[in-house]
């Protein structure tokens, strides 16, 4: 087995089985797929320990990701919608980045 092969076969073991439902791990669900935390919610963990699902909510989910990319030593900014642009702006402003490439479908 390659290196390559390897690290998918994780990835997809991390996964967990295509069309998964969302409240519930499959009826047959893979060996090592348990119920995440205190069973309270529909919170799932992978063989690889990744919680697929949670019961926080969307402003706690931001929280928790801000935290964790402040962990690994990364610049979170927050802004309102409405302030997302101008907030873009003045980052790449700060770093001095002279072009900026957007995908055909936001361009």
């Amino acid at each position: 087995m390659t290196a390559r092969d390897e690290v998918l076969a994780r990835i997809r073991t991390a996964l967990g089985p295509p069309g998964s439902d969302e409240q519930a791990p499959p009826a047959q669900a893979e060996p090592g797929h348990r119920r995440a935390g205190d069973g309270s919610g529909p919170a799932w963990e992978s063989p690889g320990g990744y919680r697929s699902h949670g019961d926080l909510d969307a402003a706690a989910r931001l929280d928790r990701f801000a935290d964790r990319l402040i962990d690994y030593k990364c610049s979170v900014r927050r802004c309102a919608p409405a302030d997302l642009e101008a907030t873009i702006a003045a980052a790449l402003y700060e770093r001095r980045a002279r072009r900026i490439v957007l995908p055909p479908e936001l361009d």
